[in-house]
């Protein structure tokens, strides 16, 4: 009998609900709701919790119209969630406040004081790397400055990991890749550590229990209001990062891949088979080490995060348009043999974006084709920082997310990075992961590695060009030497 699976996705910018065939990997039913992120204030970023909670379940209601009666074959419910955010709740478990998400600007100052008042040394130890306004920690800190009396009515703080599972009428637990993101995770002893909770204020009681993300949590037979023809094992899911990284993780040899996960963040990395965090150290460098989502395992992940938003920003301020057309037309006008003028100043997030070398005789084409470079640029220097640091050896890249879509890109891809890529049938990496992982709590397949040699199909790879490497190679060099080389 065919067993599927049900993954509930919360991306970036939209959520989206996805019935896997647990025996091919194949896609029988998706669908997606985007959601608008709120900014009340200039540097904020927040979302409706509530907003995210109807949205997952006008998306599950409608993939389980979608399969009929096949619904009654679903196996096991889990999901992949976006980056660490922060919501705190009542004793009743109902918000405060919205979802503060991880690229809200609050806590920068609050970070650099935790890393002042415990000393590099010691937070490094902790976390495997210097706090930073992303985590949640950092939001935690400036609620107890900012709004006092919010922080100090909050009985626990969420994630949208612990909201969603509450609503479910089941236990509010992190799975240990939600932790570790808070940056209020202890790598050595993998509890919530007490050092940095004392600094920030708050105590271990307002923080949700640690599982492992092959943990069955129970069963339900509805999704909020949305009923299933039966009972559904349901497993916490896991940062959909790591879960990018399970499922893009194999070659067909059976060694090692590295990930590519693209849309409005680039991620590049890789599952390690070995707990390689308590001694890690980046020297400084855009490469981290995390708890894995399978026991005794660590992601190693290097991020170029303006990736996706600044070829929107192009394709909208200067190009006009956003949609599949207005990008084809594109494609079709640019080639990528190295021999373009126009580069592009990655530094857009700091404010120190440029485009160079224009011209009157420059095109809009010239600008994208220069902007793809930079971006595949980014790739080939994340790939290196991960190779640099991991004990494995890459064999492959894996891509996934909305790159995967576009064959030249991919192409250009292997070509500079001198390296085969190759795509998946899907590209929705992240609830592939989580589907993989949960396919495995749930007793379908033993291992990972059963379920990832059935659940993952290889639909296209790319070979790179040894003369068009080199060609952009000279470049690369250049492009590090002007942008990543103190002068």
């Amino acid at each position: 009998m065919k067993k599927l699976i049900l993954i509930v996705d919360f991306g970036t910018s939209s959520v989206r609900a996805m019935v896997i065939n647990s025996m091919h990997g194949e896609t029988v039913a998706s669908w997606a709701v985007p959601y608008t992120i709120e900014s009340k204030q200039e540097g904020w970023c927040e979302i409706s919790p509530s907003l995210l909670w109807n949205d997952a379940q006008l998306c599950v209601e409608n993939v389980l119209h979608m399969i009929g009666p096949s619904e009654k074959n679903i196996e096991v419910l889990s999901f992949s969630f976006f980056g660490t955010n922060v919501i705190p709740v009542d004793i009743e478990g109902k918000p405060l406040c919205n979802c503060i998400l991880c690229y809200d600007q609050r806590g920068t100052e609050e970070a650099e004081s935790i890393n002042l008042a415990l000393g590099d040394r010691k937070i490094r130890e902790i976390l495997g790397d210097l706090c930073d306004s992303s985590y949640m920690c950092s939001k935690l800190y400036w609620l107890q400055h900012n709004n006092q009396k919010l922080f100090s009515h909050s009985d626990k703080f969420y994630t949208i990991q612990q909201y969603i599972l509450r609503n479910l009428e089941l236990p509010a637990v992190a799975d240990q890749t939600m932790a570790s993101a808070t940056g209020m995770y202890d790598i050595r002893t993998k509890t919530w550590p007490g050092e940095i909770l004392k600094v920030i204020g708050v105590n271990n009681a307002q923080l949700p229990e640690i599982v492992g993300s092959d943990t069955v949590l129970g069963t339900i037979e509805h999704f909020g209001r949305v009923r299933s023809s039966g009972s559904i094992k349901v497993t916490p899911g896991a940062h959909d990062m790591d879960c990018g990284l399970i499922g893009l993780s194999l070659d067909k040899n059976g060694k090692p891949s590295a990930a590519e996960v693209t849309g409005t963040f680039d991620h590049v990395g890789m599952i390690v088979n070995s707990d390689i965090i308590a001694n890690f150290d980046n020297h400084g460098e855009s490469v981290w080490a995390s708890v894995g989502p399978v026991q005794n395992t660590s992601s190693m992940v290097s991020m170029f995060s303006t990736s996706g938003s600044l070829l929107n920003w192009f394709m909208k301020e200067i190009a006009g348009g956003t949609t599949q057309q207005d990008y084809a037309d594109l494609w079709q006008k640019v080639s990528f043999q190295g021999d373009g003028i126009v580069e592009v100043d990655p530094r857009f997030l700091s404010g120190q974006g440029a485009i160079l070398n224009l011209s009157i005789t420059s095109k809009r084409s010239d600008i994208f084709r220069a902007i793809i470079e930079t971006l595949t640029f980014e790739t080939r220097r994340c790939l290196e920082l991960c190779e640099r640091y991991s004990p494995d050896t890459i064999s492959q890249v894996v891509i996934g997310g909305g790159a995967a879509n576009a064959r030249q890109w991919i192409q250009l891809k292997a070509d500079v990075t001198g390296k085969r890529f190759v795509k998946p049938a899907i590209i929705e990496s992240s609830a592939l992961g989580a589907a993989i992982l949960a396919s495995v709590a749930s007793g379908i397949y033993g291992t990972i590695r059963d379920a990832e040699k059935a659940m993952i199909q290889i639909e296209e790879e790319y070979v790179p060009s040894t003369e068009i490497f080199a060609i952009y190679d000279k470049k690369y060099q250049h492009y590090i030497n002007q942008y990543y080389t103190d002068k």
